[in-house]
């Protein structure tokens, strides 16, 4: 029997705005040329604006640079409401270390909680973090974000923002960050601050990676932009399935009885009590200064943490959702 074909809207994007020329894969010859496209950017309702014009330029440019890799990632239910729920963003830009430069978070299964602009279906976002060609031998460090769209009439949108950045030269934080390329924007920063906070996560010491095993069994990597030349990832699954095992087993812990003694005592009508309101406490980055004169920077995602619960882990504020370190080194 033939297998049903697979769709990866990054994909099919990617394909209908593939520029098959040199200059695209320059960054700074890409810029230039779209400068020529001025009027043309124009009709379809872009302004002639430098600036613009230079943003629209890198929107191509990381699409025909995700062409190189094309890598995919899915992230589970549970991981995705609590990263995408932080307030927490001071993870340090200069500590952002990819897997790979280029990739693309498919955001489809979330488009009813994460909406796009003007009411149009949010698909998913490329990431490009990477040093690349500005006129050769020059290189440049470029950050970009892609927000890939579909509207009413099933036809995709895109739009995006990209700006210069020098990890090794720079204290920015991910706030910052967010604050600097969403000016202006303000309707976009949710998606872009999404898209970053997932990079800073694959950037993490401990963050929790598995190839797709069904993409796994047909991956055949490829110059031709099929859909088993994709290479997919998935981020979080474990971490899904013991959080829910964490969530049962609280259900069953509800009586007065597995109250910690603090809270015991006040359900007793004592006025004594030894240990904090029970909370969570909320999603954070942790940094450690490493390495020969403690120059080197690790970076640690902790989830939400049980504070002041009754049982075992609960009581001493362990983290009930354990990510450990990937083996494979990707």
């Amino acid at each position: 029997m033939k297998r049903k074909k697979d769709i990866c809207h990054a994909l099919e994007f990617a394909k209908q705005i593939e520029i098959g020329k040199p200059w695209v894969q320059d960054l700074k010859k890409c810029e230039e040329v779209f400068q020529c496209f001025g009027p043309t950017l124009k009709k379809q309702g872009y302004t002639e604006e430098a600036e613009e014009i230079q943003t629209v330029a890198r929107i191509a440019f990381t699409v025909n640079w995700w062409l190189k890799t094309k890598q995919c990632y899915s992230i589970s239910d549970a991981l995705a409401e609590d990263l995408f729920a932080m307030e927490d963003l001071s993870f340090p830009l200069d500590a952002m270390r990819l897997p790979f430069p280029c990739f693309y978070l498919d955001m489809e299964p979330f488009s009813d909680r994460y909406k796009g602009s003007r009411g149009m279906k949010l698909l998913g976002y490329y990431v490009l973090i990477d040093d690349v060609p500005y006129g050769s031998p020059v290189v440049a460090s470029c950050c970009s974000v892609v927000t890939l769209l579909m509207q009413e009439n099933g036809q995709y949108a895109w739009g995006g923002a990209a700006f210069d950045y020098d990890p090794e030269h720079m204290e920015l934080s991910l706030n910052d960050t967010v604050d600097k390329i969403t000016a202006g924007m303000p309707e976009n920063r949710q998606n872009i601050a999404n898209a970053l906070l997932f990079a800073a996560y694959l950037s993490s010491a401990q963050s929790e990676v598995a190839e797709d095993e069904t993409q796994k069994c047909i991956y055949r990597p490829s110059t031709k932009h099929k859909y088993s030349s994709l290479r997919k990832w998935d981020v979080g699954v474990r971490y899904m399935a013991e959080k829910q095992a964490y969530a049962k087993k609280q259900g069953d812990t509800t009586n007065t009885s597995t109250l910690d003694p603090g809270m015991q005592d006040m359900a007793d009508g004592k006025q004594k009590r030894h240990s904090p309101r029970p909370h969570m406490r909320k999603a954070h980055w942790q940094a450690y200064r490493i390495g020969h004169g403690r120059k080197g920077k690790k970076v640690l995602w902790i989830p939400p943490v049980p504070v002041g619960m009754a049982d075992g882990d609960q009581k001493h504020g362990n983290i009930p959702a354990v990510v450990r370190e990937r083996k494979e080194k990707l």
